[in-house]
């Protein structure tokens, strides 16, 4: 998928900055998933050779300005049974830990990282990600960019532990017939909307 006209302005500065055109997308991306009660999405591109990775960077941004708690973007490049078992039980663990406490309350926010196949190898959680430990609060949101799960299969498991699933098109590359095979191979009552990319 191309990329959208963005920045990052910095490690410690929150948002990147984006077209105005295209931050207004994810503004109404975000405003319409959080209709919903989630705490994990996932994105998947529809196209075989796609990517949602810009996706997640974007949407997480975003959702870390109009969002009281972490929002944490996760981009991965390719799957394994290790890192599709490591990100399903963070989900699992995000959707038991309902209650807030006080030890929590001290986490690390990573608003956005790409991780490579062995970056969740290990299945312990909380993982340690680009040299930070991620240790995310019950209440904090995670947006989750994985392979097209028609390439990578093992990406139906990650999105089968997510609150819901947003299918990125892309126009003038992602043919039909992928966009309803994405949608039988994840669930059509998983599927939460889809995002076209331009």
């Amino acid at each position: 998928m191309r990329t959208h006209p963005s920045v990052n302005v910095g490690p410690n500065e929150a948002m990147l900055r984006l077209d105005p055109r295209a931050e207004k997308r994810y503004q109404q991306l975000w405003l319409g998933i959080t209709r919903r009660t989630w705490r994990s999405i996932v994105l998947v591109p529809a196209d075989p050779g796609g990517s949602a990775a810009e996706v997640a960077r974007c949407l997480a941004a975003v959702g870390k300005e109009l969002c009281e708690v972490p929002v944490t973007a996760i981009a991965l490049s390719s799957l394994e049974y290790g890192s599709t078992l490591a990100l399903a039980e963070l989900q699992q663990r995000m959707e038991r830990e309902q209650e807030p406490s006080a030890r929590r309350a001290a986490l690390v926010e990573v608003t956005a990282t790409t991780l490579d196949r062995d970056a969740l190898e290990s299945a312990s959680i909380p993982h340690a990600i680009g040299g930070e430990l991620l240790a995310l609060s019950p209440a904090a949101r995670l947006v989750i960019a994985i392979p097209a799960v028609i390439s990578e299969p093992l990406g139906g498991a990650v999105a089968r532990h997510a609150d819901a699933v947003v299918v990125c098109v892309e126009r003038g590359r992602t043919r039909a017939a992928d966009v309803r095979l994405t949608t039988e191979l994840i669930g059509r009552e998983r599927i939460a909307g889809c995002l076209l990319v331009e």
